[in-house]
Parts: structure tokens; sequence; C-alpha cells
């Protein structure tokens, strides 16, 4: 076969057939990149998506905490204006009873003071 094809016909087939691996190699390689880009394009989208539902939930939980502080906030406020309502007109009763009390008091020592 040597003698019919001749010495650069070896050469042709031997290189022809390296350039041919050469390229499926580079073809394969290629195709593994393309894959990776893909893949890597993927990741960076599902991790926008992440990023994203994330901040929503942190946006929502904050929000939730801070109306609940908002509201329990209210209520104790109220309970301390009603508390001190109440304490208000229990100090004013009070005072009112020994003003009261002390002018009996005071009325019965003139009273027996004077007789």
């Amino acid at each position: 076969m040597l003698g019919l094809i001749g010495a650069g016909g070896i050469v042709s087939l031997l290189s022809g057939g390296l350039v041919g691996t050469a390229l499926s190699v580079a073809n394969s390689a290629k195709t593994s990149a393309e894959l990776a880009l893909e893949r890597l394009d993927n990741l960076i989208i599902q991790t926008d998506i992440e990023i994203t539902n994330t901040s929503n939930y942190v946006l929502n939980t904050s929000n939730i905490l801070y109306n609940h502080i908002v509201i329990n906030s209210n209520l104790l406020n109220n309970r301390i204006i009603n508390n001190s309502n109440v304490l208000n007109t229990r100090i004013f009763d009070t005072s009112n009873f020994l003003y009261h009390t002390s002018n009996l008091v005071n009325d019965k020592i003139n009273i027996n003071s004077n007789v």
C-alpha cells in the first residue's frame, strides 16, 4: 500500500487524521464550554431569583415585626394612659378624702376646744 500511495500520501493521510482528531477534540471542548456557560447563566439567573426571594422575605418579615411593635407599643401606651388615669383618680379621691377627714377632725377639735 505504501508503494501505491507514496510517501507524501502517507504524511497527508496521517496529518489529515491528526487534524480530524484535533478538530473533533476542539469541537467537543467547545460543546463542553458552551454547556458550562449555559449552566453558569442558569446559576446566575437562579441566584438572582433566590436573592430577590430572600430580599422579599426579609422585607415582609421586617414589616410584620414593625407592625407588631407598633401595635404592641400602642397597646402599651393605652395601658399606661389608662393606668395613669386610674391612679390620678385614686390620688384625687384619696386627697379629697384626707382633706374632708382633716376638716372634720379640725371641726371636732374646735368644738371640743370651745366647750
